[in-house]
This record gives structure tokens, C-alpha cells and sequence, in this order.
């Protein structure tokens, strides 16, 4: 079933309906979930990029919002394995964010947002063609939590934006997309996106 955007759409979200209907069950899920212990505005930057890339790969695996078919291939990203590894070290090509922007409809400066680059930042890696290994992993990050997002909404880009810009009382009131550049934010948004696709609630 395509979910359909407009006025609708948006009643159902601000009302903690879940847009996706059951086919056998027929009924509407409510997916509201309760807030989320405060989440921290910075998180910490002890562990090493190398251990996070290895968690946030291990999460993508047993996620049940795993990325649509072709969508890293799009961005020119491996799969989740040893390949995206190599890729992270090397850092990845600027055009990866060029392709991100044209897959989900999010423009550059607002992913650069996500992703916590500052103009300098962004500048220098458009200058070197390639992003630091740290600003790599940061990418994969988002780009992580915009594919769970679409596969909630069931491939609906526009659903899938209006939801990450809108506040959401499982995240404390907290809009998705202010939480993508630390680690803790964007494990809590896509937590909040597993609790809605299993109809969790509070």
C-alpha cells in the first residue's frame, strides 16, 4: 500500500497514527512511543572511528529497516562488510554526498547539517574530491537512518522527509534530523524507527 502524503499524512503523523495499514488485521497502529532517556547534545569521541564503523555495521545488519535494494549502489557505497571498511579508511568521495542528495531529495546543505560539517569542512572536501575517514563514517551514518527511514515508509522519499523534519515525542520532542550528527542521537532515531515499523507502544 503507497502511503499518500498532503494534510492526511501529515494529521496521522502529528497524531501518532503509523500512515502503513495491516492487510489482514485492517486496523491503524498506533506507534507514539514514549520518550527516550535525554539524549546527550554531544556525544563521546573516546571510541575509535574504526569500532564505531564495526557497530554501526552490525546494527545495519540486524536492523529490520535495512536499506531498499540498489540504494547503496546509488550512492556508490559498499554493502555493509569488509568493503565498506576499506572505503571508510580511504574516506569517501564527495560525489557520494552529491548522490545522496539527488537519491533522497535532501539537499547538500541540509546533509552537510546532518552530518555536522562545518562550510570549512565541506569546502576542503570538495577541494580534495574526498571526505576525511571521520566525515565518512559520519556520512554512512545518515545515510543509514535515511534508509530505514524510507524503508518504513515503504520507498515514499517525501514521507520519509517530512517525518525526520517533524518533532517526535519518542525522541522527547526532538526533531530526527537535529540528532544525526552525534552517535547517540542517530542510534535513538533509529530506534524509534524499529519501535514504529513493529507497532510498539509506550
Amino acid at each position: 500500500m503507497q502511503i499518500q502524503s498532503g494534510d492526511g499524512f501529515g494529521n496521522a503523523i502529528r497524531n501518532g497514527v503509523h500512515p502503513r495499514m495491516d492487510g489482514e488485521l485492517n486496523k491503524r497502529v498506533i506507534w507514539m512511543v514514549a520518550a527516550p532517556n535525554p539524549i546527550p547534545e554531544h556525544s563521546g569521541s573516546s571510541l575509535k572511528i574504526r569500532r564505531q564503523t564495526m557497530m554501526e555495521m552490525s546494527r545495519a545488519h540486524s536492523s529490520p529497516l535495512s536499506a531498499l535494494p540498489g540504494y547503496w549502489a546509488q550512492l556508490g557505497i559498499p554493502e555493509p562488510g569488509a568493503a565498506l571498511l576499506e572505503h571508510l579508511q580511504a574516506g569517501f568521495a564527495f560525489v557520494v554526498l552529491k548522490r545522496l542528495a539527488a537519491v533522497s531529495g535532501v539537499p547538500q546543505y541540509k546533509l552537510a547539517a546532518m552530518v555536522g560539517l562545518s562550510r570549512y569542512a565541506l569546502r576542503q572536501s570538495r577541494k580534495r574530491g574526498r571526505f576525511s575517514m571521520a566525515h565518512s563514517h559520519q556520512l554512512y551514518r545518515v545515510a543509514r537512518v535515511l534508509a530505514a527511514a524510507q524503508t518504513l515508509f515503504e520507498g515514499n522519499w517525501e514521507a520519509a522527509r517530512m517525518w525526520l523534519q517533524e518533532p517526535q515525542w519518542g525522541l522527547g520532542g526532538r526533531r530526527p534530523v537535529e540528532l544525526l550528527s552525534t552517535e547517540v542521537g542517530a542510534e535513538a532515531v533509529c530506534d524509534l524507527l524499529g519501535r514504529i515499523e513493529h507497532g510498539v507502544m509506550p
